[in-house]
């Protein structure tokens, strides 16, 4: 086998390999958690770990852990928690 064949047959390894590592890396999706009745003026949903909210009638999420103060998001996520557990 000439020294060009060893390389190609390497790099296309190597390829292989990291294609393959990511492919067992990527976290299996979790499907989105949506409420809907807890309270009359917004809906939340839980995807990925992370808290969203959004005013009822509107498609637009907010990222609560962004738009609130460190101890409100605590509040609201201690809350919803809880509404799910009923």
């Amino acid at each position: 086998m000439t020294s060009n064949k060893k390389k190609t047959l390497i790099v296309a390894g190597l390829i292989g390999l990291g294609v393959l590592a990511l492919a067992f890396s990527a976290k299996a999706a979790t499907p989105d958690i949506l409420i809907t009745d807890h309270d009359n003026v917004y809906d939340y949903k839980l995807s990925n770990g992370r808290w969203f909210t959004r005013s009822k009638g509107s498609e637009a999420w907010v990222d609560m852990q962004t738009a609130l103060s460190p101890e409100n998001y605590q509040l609201a996520i201690s809350r919803l928690t809880t509404h799910l557990k009923k």
